[in-house]
């Protein structure tokens, strides 16, 4: 199969460490053929405050041989027809957001998830309505699908980006940007896997990345300016 599955992580010696396997396996159990790339972080540093998580994403890339490329977060999982229809899709737009109603689990339906055997198909789960989000234009939850084409293009991900949020956004607006092809959504379903959060995550964004975030949403489907902060992007060290 012509994909390569791209996973960044951060070891915590726990459930995230529980999630990344689990998920692995059941790509495994999808598509068999498809090379899985985890792209991990050495970094022994306990918490996600120093995680670039972008850094990681263009090193999975720099190594997948395949020409369609999944970069995902290892707490997302979906159906199996999801990825082969975002696959086809595929065709005619740059990338595809293989979702558009995403179901977050509660922490004993995770556990009850990853005690289960990875297969390939989704385990019977009681869903709560009140968790469900509908996802709609470029909101991007930490996963799509895209050509290597498409990829370059695109400049890949902004390692400026550390801690929690934002990567995934910038990088599409960049994508949707510096591509002639739209970006398409999916109408199918995802499910975002329990794990602690902290609280002050939104708080900790530095005013660096807020303001580099900005500049993406103002550059949006403007070439030139967006070419600017593509070239500043890859001169940094």
């Amino acid at each position: 199969m012509n994909l390569s599955i791209i996973m960044a992580y951060k070891p915590d010696g726990g459930i995230r460490d529980k999630q990344c396997a689990w998920t692995a396996s059941r790509y495994r159990a999808m598509f068999p053929d498809a090379e899985i790339i985890i792209s991990q972080d050495p970094n022994k540093n306990p918490g996600w405050d120093d995680f670039c998580k972008s850094k990681y994403i263009n090193r999975g890339v720099a190594k997948a041989k395949n020409n369609i490329i999944l970069i995902t977060d290892i707490d997302v999982v979906f159906v199996k027809n999801a990825i082969l229809n975002g696959i086809e899709n595929l065709k005619n737009h740059c990338a595809v957001l293989p979702f558009s109603v995403i179901y977050y689990l509660n922490k004993h339906t995770t556990e009850t998830i990853l005690n289960a055997p990875p297969i390939w198909q989704m385990p019977k789960i009681r869903l709560e309505p009140q968790k469900k989000r509908i996802r709609i234009g470029l909101k991007p939850n930490g996963m799509h699908l895209l050509t290597k084409e498409a990829w370059r293009r695109s400049g890949g991900y902004d390692e400026r980006y550390t801690g929690w949020g934002s990567e995934d956004s910038a990088f599409l607006w960049s994508l949707v940007t510096m591509n002639d092809k739209e970006i398409y959504r999916l109408d199918a379903v995802a499910y975002h896997l329990w794990h602690p959060l902290d609280k002050h995550r939104h708080v900790k964004r530095n005013k660096r990345v807020t303001d580099i975030t900005q500049r993406y949403i103002s550059a949006k489907f403007d070439r030139v300016t967006m070419a600017k902060i593509l070239q500043e992007k890859g001169r940094r060290k």
